[in-house]
């Protein structure tokens, strides 16, 4: 749905100097901050350490964190005209901004072509340079059915209608922003439009999504954090003083249950992967669990996918949810998780 791509953009003056500049969806306050970068150089080279990785890497979208010590604010007024991504071939790269936070942090995902198995050296370039600039998010998603970053407006980089939100408010998120939810009987969920032809008899899929549960004395009632009804869900559970994740998968093979215990504190990142043989479960890029499966995924095509519940939902916050009809690999899943924890890249000046 391209219509979806009408990205606001808006920048205030706020006192102090303050900036605002909102992006895709997230809107972010920046105080500023002192500029360490070299701001005469041309860019920065950004160089991936895929050292562990047993498989190369193939159109793999990666977070750059930037701060003043990785890029030049003032010689970016406008990032999606005042950046260009090059491959080390040369080629352009395209790119999707969730967070631009002039003098503090900003979130930025660019697809990145290839990255060999075991590499420390293949790099991209970030240039300030409006020549051949390519803010393009929905090209940074080709792969993913569904892909929110939980900002203002809960909208899907990926192409498919944004979330409709029932009392659901944007708070801090494990990148940027993300979605909160306060628990309890009353009706929250994000509801995504035109969504209801995910999962259905899909033979493969992965689901990921960041997940921070805030119970300090039991889950009560085991509150539901999404479902597409007829397909899967996924709610929580106390088990002893800990909190874990359970999903139920619908497959032609009886209903697959794989669990994962989660932080009750902090986040944890989530992904879910079916290859049509296997239902398997990762928790910060590992794997914690597997059950065989067989078949497609059940037909649900009349329901959408939700966040939340009318009733019972999760108390705490989702972020960076995704949807693909590609099962990711072991390799894959521990790379992106490097990527969002800023442990993939590192910079230095042209």
């Amino acid at each position: 749905m391209t219509g979806m791509r009408g990205w606001l953009i808006a920048m205030v003056m706020l006192t102090g100097c303050r900036q605002i500049l909102g992006i895709d969806e997230a809107v972010v306050v920046g105080d500023g901050g002192t500029e360490t970068v070299d701001s005469s150089g041309v860019g920065q080279r950004i160089t991936f350490d895929h050292g562990a990785g047993l498989t190369e890497l193939a159109e793999f979208p990666v977070r750059l964190r930037l701060d003043p010590g990785r890029v030049a604010y003032g010689r970016v007024t406008d990032p999606m005209t005042g950046l260009h991504f090059v491959s080390s071939e040369g080629a352009t790269l395209p790119f999707d901004v969730e967070a631009w936070v002039p003098g503090g942090e900003s979130n930025v995902w660019v697809k990145v072509p290839r990255i060999g198995a075991g590499s420390i050296t293949d790099y991209i370039e970030m240039r300030y340079e409006a020549s051949g600039a390519a803010y393009a998010p929905m090209d940074v998603w080709t792969t993913h059915e569904l892909v929110s970053h939980m900002g203002p407006g809960f909208a899907n980089a990926a192409g498919l209608g944004a979330g409709v939100s029932t009392n659901v408010n944007v708070g801090a998120g494990q990148i940027a922003s993300g979605a909160s939810l306060v628990g309890g009987s009353a009706d929250q969920r994000i509801t995504f439009v035109g969504s209801e032809a995910l999962f259905n008899r899909w033979p493969t899929f992965t689901l990921e999504l960041w997940l921070r549960p805030t119970y300090t004395s039991g889950v009560p009632g085991g509150p539901q954090v999404l479902e597409k009804e007829g397909s899967l869900a996924a709610r929580l559970h106390m088990n002893g003083n800990a909190v874990d994740l359970d999903v139920d998968i619908q497959t032609a093979q009886p209903v697959v249950h794989p669990s994962a215990r989660v932080s009750a504190t902090a986040w944890s990142q989530i992904t879910i992967t079916y290859d049509g043989s296997f239902v398997r479960m990762f928790r910060d890029g590992l794997l914690v669990t597997q059950d065989t499966a067989t078949g497609l995924i059940d037909p649900s095509m009349s329901n959408p996918f939700v966040l939340g519940k009318t009733s019972s939902a999760m108390m705490g916050g989702i972020d960076e949810v995704r949807v693909s009809m590609v099962p990711r690999s072991p390799t894959w899943i521990a790379a992106q998780y490097r990527s969002m924890i800023d442990q993939f890249a590192t910079f230095s000046g042209l």
